[in-house]
């Protein structure tokens, strides 16, 4: 059995309620940290139609909308729900130790 370690991504505190927090993380890339009704969610900064940075975009809920285009994504699922976005983001199934937000090792 393989044991995947834990990667810290940020500090909670460093988690804005109402926008996302982009990370660079060595290995993987920019990502995208959300706090949705407490718990944190981690994809992929990237949008996936485009070159829009998903932590500057406009969140309600549990969407982002993509700066560029419009297009938007629910970050708990990283699934499109507004066009032009069709294809999925990449999600970090996100672990909380401490006050870190941690992802596995993809």
């Amino acid at each position: 059995m393989t044991v995947k370690k834990l990667i810290e991504v940020c500090d909670a505190a460093d988690v804005a309620s109402a926008h996302g927090t982009k990370v660079e993380i060595e290995n993987i890339g920019p990502l995208s940290v959300f706090c949705f009704e407490g718990s944190y969610f981690v994809v992929d900064d990237k949008c996936t139609h485009g070159r829009g940075s998903l932590s500057e975009g406009e969140v309600s809920g549990d969407q982002v909308v993509c700066p560029f285009h419009k297009g938007a994504f629910n970050f708990r699922t990283g699934m499109p729900t507004a066009r032009p976005c069709t294809v999925a983001l990449k999600t970090y199934p996100a672990h909380m130790v401490g006050t870190r937000v941690c992802i596995t090792d993809p």
